[in-house]
């Protein structure tokens, strides 16, 4: 750290955790954190809001004790930076502007100073007494505090002001998101402001590439660098008349190293008796056994499900070979997060609450679901890939199978159950045998969602017309499911000149899902009574719904996918009463008609702030399922990794299915290439060809370049798949898989990155389904390979990644929404110490 220290006083966007923290000040060689603090004079203190002010960005007045109601002593903290890192602060406030102004203010310290700080300080920590004096006199010291000198609106001081919050004495995104929602919406990092092309961004990295130079900052070297290459890969014919190319333009002082969340869906057991008193986690983990715990004869059975029953291949194992079975399974790469790190267990969304992986994604990412969960339709469309209009309803839909009379018992794969269900089904009702038609419809859901795509509807069941004909947009997800999406609201000028909004449709609705196999296809029904102001745009839905369900059953049925297989039934039908019976068991079984969409989870996209906005993140998220995806690509999150190699965002994934064949190692490198640790042979000519084709501005060729990602949420499904399934084997596989990409992800990554691995619920084999367990919690940074670093990184000495043993870890129990504050804390450890 430099010779010259100064003292700063942040009480807004630069305060840790907060949005422009990481990229400006989250540097430990040139910053110390000193200690929260409060000024002691009272000062105006606002943010900025929509519409009138894009920026949404706090601002304390050099109105010291002024006479407004609502002034108060603003809360913050201290910190002692080097004079380069002044420099850059001075460029993010635009003092050279006249934006800010930076004045000595005298501020109260409210805590100790921190250990990095006394260790660190010199003399100024060294005169800062503590506790304070017996009298009770405050501890004071004189820092910078950047006051706002224009650009605030002239009404802050109106109790109702139109242009900003109220006066406030503390400052967080999360309370301005919970206060003023959507007018909050422009609070990103300054250097992400979308504003005529990053306009900010650009003057922010000229003015930092205009320091001198001992004052550069990483990102200006790096801008150097660029110049560098570009002028030696330019021939010489070409300097003097044509355009260089671009040089890439970041627009803070900072790049952050990486936060990488790992998800593996569903990982939360059991203890069972045949794993040696272990969790198939424990086992995998490598947990040693405890003392044999199988019950007795005279005893009372144990309370879980047996193992035994449920999982043939360990019935009849001697217990040395069930020993040698499971250590197979085992992967100390599962446990490298918790080794290196710290550990807990969290409530994904509550104590005491099992919830869909929908909810406690929301509730992990930092959104309350109370307040921004709309329902999943809207999440499996954006995943798979729908564009969704603000006033469409889109819906998760599964291509099911329903006993139709038509058929004469060839639509079913199981001619009985159809028989029965005709026989005890009226002419009027659907009866839903199969709510999954098949599991195995890679190929031929595709088709059909493509087919379907576009499929008008003008009336209603009873012929009564809609207010204009909606659009049924169709994208295939995964397996059996698919996005639709029913075109909402359409403003229509009339001839008068005057305009009318026509066909408007509300999410407030049931779907046709039954949600079991073996019952009646459900009707679809307003979740509001009558004196709601939805309730009658929830009726013209419900209409829609059911006559977009009929509409697409009649084209379902003519469709040469289910011909092909209705004539491959009759076929297994013939040989069968011939007794022929020949073939393999494959051609002898017969096949579902894909006849019925089941309708599920009616939601509008609705507003959701960004992660850039929320937490100050620019993130990514690598889930081939389509649900997570989409719900990530709603909070801001984006989908591709590499413009240049992948624009269509399909081929970085390939391979990582979401099933139980997925390629785990896929995933990883997709991670590495998307930070830019490891491409493939192709990046390089790809990148240069595409910012040569597409890159028009510095911004654009920087995003093709490297898009700076600094948060990547890999998600892992199988172990989710299995414990539904009730499959011990397949269990500790995708285990296994999950441990070995983990370890060869941790590898790779750079020194100073964090990686945290979590669940999103528990789903124990013995039950089935999702549970209300807490899950467990491991969160690390990757030291340094020197034993130079200035702080160390946190760790409570816990060994293994386990339900069991997370409870012992240095976090505590806490709840999914402090997940991310929580890494945030972990990942910038040296100034919280």
């Amino acid at each position: 750290m430099s010779t010259v220290w100064y003292l700063i006083f942040v009480c807004g966007t630069l305060q840790r955790g907060e949005n422009n923290y990481p990229y400006w000040l989250a540097d430990e060689a040139e910053a110390v954190f000193v200690a929260r603090a409060r000024t002691v004079s009272r000062y105006p203190f606002f943010v900025n809001l929509l519409p009138d002010h894009p920026w949404c960005l706090p601002c304390v007045l050099d109105f010291p004790d002024c006479n407004v109601p609502g002034c108060a002593q603003v809360e913050g903290e201290v910190f002692s930076v080097s004079a380069k890192m002044k420099a850059w602060l001075d460029v993010l406030e635009d003092i050279s502007g006249g934006t800010h102004v930076s004045v000595p203010t005298v501020v109260e310290v409210c805590e100790a100073p921190s250990a990095s700080f006394r260790a660190r300080g010199g003399t100024t920590a060294a005169s800062l007494k503590w506790p304070a004096a017996v009298d009770g006199e405050a501890v004071t010291v004189v820092a910078a505090l950047y006051f706002r000198a224009k650009g605030y609106p002239d009404d802050w001081s109106s109790p109702t002001p139109r242009s900003s919050s109220r006066l406030i004495s503390k400052f967080s995104a999360a309370s301005m998101l919970r206060l003023y929602g959507d007018r909050f919406n422009g609070g990103v990092p300054a250097h992400l402001m979308a504003d005529g092309n990053y306009a900010k961004a650009r003057a922010m990295q000229t003015e930092l590439n205009a320091l001198p130079e001992a004052h550069w900052p990483p990102s200006t070297i790096a801008y150097h660098a660029a110049a560098a290459k570009a002028r030696v890969a330019q021939p010489d014919e070409e300097h003097t008349g044509a355009t260089p190319p671009p040089i890439p333009c970041y627009g803070a002082p900072l790049f952050p190293k990486p936060m990488i969340l790992f998800i593996i869906d569903g990982i939360g057991d059991n203890t069972y008796c045949e794993l040696g008193g272990r969790t198939p986690l424990e086992v995998v983990a490598g947990v040693p056994a405890v003392s044999q715990c199988a019950p007795s004869p005279a005893t009372e059975p144990p309370t879980a499900q047996s193992l035994s029953v449920m999982e043939g291949v360990l019935a009849d194992s001697a217990n040395a070979a069930l020993r040698e079975t499971l250590n197979e399974y085992v992967t100390p790469g599962i446990n490298v997060v918790s080794r290196h790190g710290v550990s807990g267990l969290m409530d994904p969304y509550m104590a005491g609450k099992s919830c869909g992986s929908d909810t406690a994604h929301l509730s992990i990412f930092g959104y309350p679901p109370t307040m921004y969960y709309r329902g999943r339709g809207a999440y499996e469309a954006l995943g798979a890939g729908l564009e969704l209009e603000e006033e469409d309803v889109a819906f998760k839909c599964n291509f099911s199978t329903f006993a139709d009379r038509t058929e004469e018992l060839c639509g079913d794969e199981d001619p009985a159950m159809e028989a029965t269900a005709l026989s005890s089904t009226s002419s009027a009702g659907q009866y839903v045998t199969h709510r999954r038609c098949d599991r195995d419809f890679t190929v031929e859901g595709p088709v059909l969602c493509n087919d379907l795509n576009g499929t008008t509807v003008a009336a209603d069941l009873h012929g009564i017309p809609f207010d204009y004909p909606h659009v049924i947009k169709m994208q295939y997800a995964t397996e059996h499911r698919c996005g639709v999406a029913l075109s909402g609201a359409r403003r229509v000028m009339r001839a008068d000149g005057s305009t009318e909004l026509l066909g408007m449709l509300s999410d407030k609705i049931t779907g046709t899902d039954p949600l079991m196999d073996g019952r009646l296809l459900l009707h679809c029904k307003p979740t509001v009574g009558k004196g709601h102001p939805e309730y009658p745009a929830a009726v013209y839905t419900c209409r829609l719904v059911e006559a977009a369900s009929a509409a697409l059953t009649r084209r379902l049925k003519a469709h040469p996918v289910n011909e092909a297989r209705r004539q491959h039934n009759r076929a297994v039908a013939a040989r069968l009463a011939n007794g022929s019976g020949g073939g393999g068991s494959e051609t002898m079984a017969r096949k579902n008609l894909a006849n019925l969409l089941l309708f599920r989870g009616a939601a509008k996209k609705g507003w959701v702030p960004t992660f850039a906005v929320r937490h100050g993140l620019h993130g990514l998220i690598l889930a081939p399922t389509c649900i997570i995806k989409g719900l990530g690509i709603c909070c801001g999150l984006r989908g591709e990794v590499c413009r240049a190699c992948d624009p269509t965002g399909q081929q970085s994934l390939r391979g990582a299915t979401g099933d139980y064949h997925s390629n785990l190692m896929v995933k990883v490198r997709a991670v590495l290439h998307a930070l830019r640790i490891q491409c493939p042979p192709s990046h390089e000519a790809a990148v240069t060809a595409a910012v040569q084709s597409k890159a028009t501005t510095a911004l654009q060729a920087g995003r093709i370049i490297d898009p700076h990602y600094n948060f990547v949420v890999v998600h892992v499904k199988g172990v989710d798949n299995a414990g539904h399934d009730k499959s011990l084997q397949l269990k500790l596989e995708m285990l296994r898989r999950s441990g070995l990409a983990m370890e060869a992800l941790w590898r790779e990554l750079p020194a100073g990155a964090t990686m945290a691995v979590i669940a999103d619920h528990s789903t124990p084999l013995g039950i089935g389904d999702h549970c209300c367990e807490p899950v467990p919690v491991s969160v690390a940074v990757k030291r340094t390979t020197s034993e130079g670093a200035l702080s160390a990184c946190p760790t409570d000495g816990v060994e293994y990644y386990s339900e069991v043993k997370a409870a012992s870890g240095g976090l505590g129990r806490f709840r999914g929404e402090e997940l991310i504050p929580l890494m945030k804390r972990v990942h910038h450890h040296y100034h919280y110490v």
